[in-house]
């Protein structure tokens, strides 16, 4: 047989046999959303909830309301209470019932269908969410920590309560207050610039070599890095990019300051590290703060 021929079939079959695992996986995702629907209309009226539905497929029901129109944007931190369970009544979390948990809003810190109804709720404000498996963990088996797994498809319920919602910009003037910090100057850009000790030598210029000492944290206190050991940490200033380069937080920050100079930098995630944070250590929208020493300046 000819070989473009045989290519030609290898290739049929292969579209085919794709076509058919695709229409098997919508069959299966169409029935999982088909019992779930079924599962969350009877807990709806075994246990006599007026709720909503969206667009997406999430039931919630508000169970206290609030005088405040304080809703939440992408980014902020949200501090909340919640518990978490199956339709069975089986307790998967209950630590934060009582001791509220803050995160970044749509960050991938929860379900969709978790951060899809917090978007729904003003400050002050509970709910119950009734979350199908596409919006939580689909068809996986999941392990819990309190013992008790998720089994796939699984409508997870989620009763929440909204503490605060908070911008990065309020994060960092609510950690200036705490701290007593005086003298911190706001730029444009929502850096935060603080002289602990006014520099004796020269200024910083774009494109200067910087060698300084600094300690990086969280609001939270959390050091994630540190360098305050000689010969201290040499970067070019004004360098966004490539190797040797730093955040845009650094490069406006040590712009404003001169030799011997010491300062602390709080910086807002868009002149760190933004939506995707650094792995584990910086969690993404997450404002930082650096307490820095500039040692020289090497032009």
């Amino acid at each position: 047989m000819n070989k473009y021929i045989v290519f030609i079939i290898g290739l049929f079959l292969f579209a085919f046999q794709s076509c058919r695992l695709a229409s098997t996986d919508d069959e299966e995702l169409a029935e999982a959303i088909r019992l779930n629907e079924k599962e969350i209309q009877a807990y709806i009226s075994t246990n006599r909830l007026q709720t909503q539905k969206t667009a997406s497929g999430l039931y919630y029901a508000i169970t206290a309301t609030s005088n405040s129109s304080r809703t939440v944007s992408t980014g902020e931190q949200v501090t909340m209470k919640y518990t978490t369970k199956l339709l069975n009544g089986a307790l998967l979390d209950t630590f934060y019932r009582n001791t509220p948990r803050k995160y970044p809003h749509n960050a991938g810190t929860f379900v969709p269908g978790l951060e899809e109804g917090v978007s729904l709720l003003k400050v002050g404000e509970k709910a119950i969410f009734l979350i199908p498996s596409n919006l939580a963990f689909g068809n996986n088996l999941i392990e819990s920590n309190t013992g008790i797994n998720i089994p796939p498809n699984s409508v997870l319920i989620y009763e929440v309560e909204i503490i605060a919602f908070k911008s990065e910009d309020e994060q960092i003037q609510e950690y200036i207050a705490a701290n007593n910090i005086s003298g911190a100057k706001k730029q444009n850009s929502g850096l935060y610039y603080v002289e602990t000790l006014t520099g004796t030598g020269q200024a910083a210029t774009k494109d200067s070599t910087m060698v300084v000492y600094y300690t990086g944290k969280t609001l939270d206190g959390k050091i994630f890095d540190r360098n305050i050991t000689s010969p201290g940490f040499s970067f070019r200033l004004g360098l966004e990019s490539g190797q040797g380069s730093v955040i845009k937080g650094w490069n406006e920050g040590f712009l404003l300051m001169k030799e011997k100079g010491k300062a602390i930098l709080l910086i807002p995630s868009s002149l760190a590290y933004g939506s995707s944070g650094t792995g584990n250590l910086i969690p993404p929208y997450t404002p930082l703060l650096f307490e820095v020493e500039l040692l020289e300046i090497k032009q």
